[in-house]
């Protein structure tokens, strides 16, 4: 069993992924049957992370400045989070 936030260290030794996000189970999947993009996208939040990305551009286009200090707050939040489950 290797538990991880990282796609890309799973991806390299896993063939099968049970992912979670939030407490909420995404189901079991074979390597096979997947690609690493979708197994991201699960794990990144999916929708959630599209619709930060944008907010993030429109931010760096609008207050150049701001970005570094949304980004560290980002940061802090994620780390929160994580060691909160």
């Amino acid at each position: 069993m290797f538990i991880t936030h990282n796609v890309h260290d799973t991806w390299a030794v896993g063939d099968t992924f049970t992912v979670l996000n939030r407490g909420t189970s995404y189901g079991t999947f074979k390597k096979g049957g997947m690609t690493r993009e979708q197994l991201l996208q699960m794990t990144a939040g999916g929708k959630e992370l599209e619709e930060l990305a944008v907010e993030l551009d429109l931010i760096a286009k609008r207050h150049p400045s701001e970005v570094g200090k949304l980004k560290h707050r980002v940061a802090e939040e994620l780390d929160r989070e994580a060691h909160s489950k």
